[in-house]
């Protein structure tokens, strides 16, 4: 198995940690048998913090095996889809289909290649789109492919399998094959008879239903149409192309994989050997299977993004965890150590103890962390398959997709590892600086001196120095966001730095803290100084929630005594004067990075989860908002194999179809190159659209349509501008997938697309070059679900195009789009009329989407975990450092009961003041989605708040919490006074 760069870097790296610490170890003999005592002491104590650090690495884990299937299910489907066509030689003809040229073109192809090693075999092919109607069971079907080819001549390709098990090598005269979606929709046996039309019909007998293996599938993997295979001579009788074809599949030795391996060596090879007969024909080499590949390791890498970003909150929550663990060590160890710097240990051999110590905590809890990240991503792929088979996809197809790939498990371990050390090297090296007898006789450590805000004085100026360059540089034009978020953030930490050494730290730092939050949560600001024409992506949303936790806890950490003042002087004066409300809030005011700790873990796991289900909350009121936007009002959007272009009006002389309907717009359309100015990938392949300028009433799509725009030349007005469309044939709209990306959570197409802004000219050509025209953007639609560029019928007719074969139709109120695209079909059967459900399209898209979402907060609420563990392992150590305290309570009167009390008035204290701060910043962090300029272009404008849902997880994270801490609660309360004073743990 050959290794990836990041995982060879990353093994690099563990063996160079391994063999440091092996000789550090050696010459720090002392402190490795401290380090390893201290692990062995305490066994449970042990267990109980590997099972805290391991967090960081369940997350990781769980990403990569999410990302490992997904790319399985998406590479399954790409194979079945592609087969074994590595490369394929074809031209798009000007109605959008392929186009036709000569059958010698094929002959050809095979006399100049046959002495290539690496080409297996080759196919002469028909790829079109046909209409079938089974007499057997009288129901139709038209949006079918029709796939013509010769069995003696597709052997490379593959054996068709029925489903009785047997293989057919192809479809023989007057027969067809029809795989399982097919026979599905028109209910088809073996045997029965079919009228199959393309610009002919003829009528052939169903010789198989066959499987959708890697030969049956072509095309139709995880879609819906169904394919119709027939031999190559009743393709050419169907499609009225004798003598001809329109696809040359060329498969390449070896397997599946082996042929995409070698698919750009082969297709340069077919480039230079055919460059005259490609030429001659306006062909082009294609790669297909290499071309799904790519794609869907890009897909799949898009979801492992997502899923480690949301991820990433609760891996600095558990980072936090692992410093709070080994701050709470030092501190319960602060005798133990000044006992062992008196009697001579130097700093550096404590920091070399807790080293090691927490080098077998790290190996132990990345390795638990592993594991456990395997069960995470094997349970996310279960509900997975139960979320996208709404989708279409089968259940089973997406559970056996569970893969773990070794070089994933080997990033999660090693990056764990290395995550929980490196957090463990900070931590020591804070503890270990102590004072020797403050540290035996347990006492405070004093203010910084004056030196120390001297430095860190220094420190924020090189901060605001580079933070005044960085934004500079990136506060203007298309950087991501989060480049201008993150330098102005280290201006104002800079700016406050140099103010403390000058003014009282809380003043300043309140200031400070409160200024991060509105920097960072405020949208009208990011509007008003970055402007909105910023790239991002869902890593912004991690870079400003932790800006704003940050800044809502250094705000606590300056102001706890005020707010723990608050909270006693709203429960009243008996609660004031209670002493077990004065113990409760004391220890946490008194302690304030230590609780600083457990607030951030607790803000950041429940700002992830309450963002995240807000996020899909807010996806779901926006539905109607959505619909009307990419609908532009219609029911139906369809195409036809055969121009309809009075389309309305038969509709109206049709007595079944005429109560169905209220209009129906026909428009030209065809494939269109695009060349964009400054856009590398010209021309871009798209379609055009041209609704005729003379039609009126129902029949026209300027009179019914209802779509908006995003951005129109000069402001004008919508009506304006589909009037600047119908009269000037110079000027083109074009949807919303070519407006220059905003900031956002999905941080715009997922592929390469050209972007432009209204004002740029453009230069719309047929595919085959032969004519071509300039016309200048004059609005950029808000609706992305139909993707193209719309010109008047003027621009359309120069390029060649004057069939009118695309559709939008609308039902009559009370109809159900089900029974009108049934009778649709039925009537313009002939016609091959195939008609979308835009509706529902959407709504499949959204339920998918919020399926997703519901994984997502699966996910990120295991980081709950971390703020459950973070307080239970808290609470029972504090029952060790505290136990002096908690005996002298009880000799001064304390009951157990009133202990008990003041330890579960202390957690609660932290814990509401966590939960509430991450559910604050998480919905405000997705109400600024809904306002930020990306939100016209999304549909999602409507701010909704799952209350119901917020409420529920701060329910949920307290009961856990107080499950937790009742344990160590109860056991602090239990310790007998006289006990509780010795020193002994």
């Amino acid at each position: 198995m050959a290794l990836s760069p990041v995982v060879s870097i990353l093994l690099l790296i563990l063996v160079l940690v391994a063999m440091a610490t092996l000789v550090l170890a050696v010459r720090h003999r002392l402190a490795f048998r401290i380090a390893m005592r201290n692990v062995r002491r305490g066994r449970a104590r042990t267990a109980l913090l590997i099972g805290g650090l391991l967090v960081g690495t369940t997350i990781i884990s769980g990403s990569l095996v999410v990302g490992d299937s997904v790319q399985q299910l998406s590479l399954h489907y790409s194979y079945l889809g592609v087969g074994y066509v590595d490369e394929a030689i074809s031209a798009t003809s000007t109605s959008g289909g392929l186009a036709y040229f000569p059958y010698s073109t094929y002959t050809q192809t095979v006399a100049l290649t046959s002495g290539h090693s690496s080409i297996a075999g080759i196919a002469p092919e028909i790829v079109d789109s046909a209409a079938a109607y089974d007499v057997n069971t009288g129901i139709p079907e038209t949006s079918l492919n029709l796939i013509g080819v010769n069995g003696n001549q597709s052997a490379a390709l593959g054996a068709f399998v029925a489903d009785n098990g047997t293989q057919v090598s192809g479809a023989g005269p007057g027969k067809v094959l029809i795989d399982d979606q097919t026979a599905s929709a028109l209910n088809a046996t073996t045997g029965d008879t079919l009228v199959v039309f393309g610009l002919s019909s003829t009528v052939l007998v169903v010789q198989a239903v066959i499987q959708e293996n890697t030969r049956g599938a072509f095309l139709t993997a995880g879609l819906t149409p169904g394919n119709l295979f027939v031999n190559l001579a009743t393709a050419q009788q169907l499609e009225k192309a004798p003598g001809a074809i329109n696809y040359i599949a060329i498969t390449n030795t070896g397997s599946q994989a082996d042929g995409a391996a070698s698919s750009s060596d082969v297709s340069a090879y077919l480039n230079t050997t055919l460059a005259s007969v490609l030429s001659a024909q306006g062909l082009s080499v294609q790669t297909p299977l290499e071309t799904a590949l790519n794609q869907a390791i890009q897909s799949s890498q898009s979801t492992l993004t997502i899923f480690l970003v949301l991820g990433l909150f609760s891996i600095v929550a558990g980072a936090m965890l692992i410093v709070g663990i080994f701050v709470m060590l030092a501190e319960e160890r602060k005798g133990e150590m000044g006992m062992l710097r008196a009697i001579g240990m130097r700093r550096s051999e404590l920091v070399y103890t807790y080293y090691f110590e927490g080098v077998a905590y790290a190996a132990g809890s990345a390795l638990a962390g592993t594991v456990l990240g395997v069960g995470v991503g094997y349970f996310l792929v279960y509900l997975a398959g139960f979320v996208l088979a709404g989708a279409g996809l089968p259940q089973n197809a997406i559970v056996q997709s569970f893969t773990v790939s070794p070089q994933s498990l080997i990033i999660a371990y090693v990056a764990g590892f290395l995550l929980t050390l490196v957090t463990v090297v900070v931590a020591c090296r804070r503890a270990s600086r102590l004072n020797i007898v403050r540290a035996i006789r347990d006492i405070p450590e004093p203010p910084p001196p004056v030196r120390t805000y001297t430095f860190l004085a220094y420190v924020g100026g090189a901060l605001v120095a580079l933070g005044l360059l960085g934004f500079a540089a990136t506060y203007r034009g298309t950087t991501d966001l989060s480049l201008p978020v993150t330098t102005g953030a280290m201006v104002i930490l800079g700016a406050g730095l140099v103010a403390a050494r000058f003014l009282r730290n809380r003043t300043v730092f309140t200031f400070v803290g409160a200024a991060l939050v509105v920097w960072a949560g405020f949208e009208p600001l990011h509007a008003y100084l970055l402007g909105s024409s910023h790239t991002g992506g869902i890593f912004i949303v991690f870079v400003e929630g932790i800006i704003m936790v940050t800044g809502m806890l250094i705000v606590f950490l300056f102001n706890a005594k005020l707010l723990a003042d608050g909270v006693r002087r709203l429960f009243g004066s008996r609660a004031q004067s209670s002493p077990v409300v004065r113990i409760g809030l004391d220890y946490p005011t008194r302690q304030p990075t230590r609780t600083a700790v457990s607030l951030t873990i607790f803000a950041l796991v429940v700002f992830t989860m309450v963002a995240t289900a807000t996020f899909g909350a807010t996806i779901q009121g926006n539905l109607d908002h959505t619909v009307a936007n990419e609908s532009g009002g219609y029911s139906f959007f369809g195409f036809s194999q055969t121009p309809l272009p009075n389309l309305w009006g038969e509709i109206t002389n049709n007595s079944t179809l005429a109560p169905l309907f209220v209009n129906a717009a026909s428009l030209a359309s065809g494939a269109v190159n695009v060349y964009v100015p400054g856009y590398s990938g010209n021309p871009y392949a798209d379609r055009l659209y041209a609704p005729p300028s003379n039609a009126s009433g129902p029949a026209s799509f300027y009179a019914t349509n209802q779509f908006t725009f995003t951005s129109t030349l000069h402001g004008m007005t919508t009506a304006a501008t589909f009037q600047e469309l119908a009269t000037n044939d110079s000027v083109a709209i074009v949807d919303q997938t070519y407006a220059p990306p905003t900031s956002s959570i999905s941080g715009g197409p997922s592929s390469p697309h050209p972007t432009l802004a209204v004002g740029a000219q453009i230069e719309l050509a047929s595919p085959r070059g032969s004519h071509q025209t300039n016309v200048t953007v004059v609005g950029i639609l808000t609706e992305s679900i139909i993707n193209g560029v719309w010109v008047n019928s003027a621009a359309a007719a120069a390029l060649g195009y004057v069939n009118q074969t695309s559709f939008f139709l609308t039902v009559a109120p009370g109809v159900t789009t089900t029974h009108a695209a049934q009778e649709a079909k039925r009537a313009f059967f002939s016609a091959g009329l195939v008609l979308f459900d835009i509706q529902a399209l959407l709504a499949t898209s959204i339920n998918t989407t919020e399926g997703f979402i519901g994984l997502l907060e699966i996910f990120v609420g295991l980081g709950l975990g971390v703020g459950i563990a973070a307080m239970g392992i808290l609470a029972l150590r504090a029952v060790v450092e505290r136990r002096r305290e908690i005996g002298m309570l009880r000799a001064s009167g304390f009951t157990q009961r009133m202990v008990l009390r003041a330890f579960f008035l202390e957690y609660s204290f932290v814990t509401l003041l966590g939960v509430g701060i991450g559910e604050v910043l998480g919905l405000l962090i997705v109400y600024n989605l809904t306002a930020s300029p990306s939100a016209a272009t999304s549909g999602v404008t409507t701010f909704v708040a799952p209350w119901v849902t917020v409420i529920e997880i701060a329910v949920i994270a307290y009961l856990l919490v107080l499950v937790a801490i009742a344990g160590p609660s109860l056991r602090a309360a239990r310790l007998p006074p006289a006990e509780a004073v010795r020193a002994t743990e």
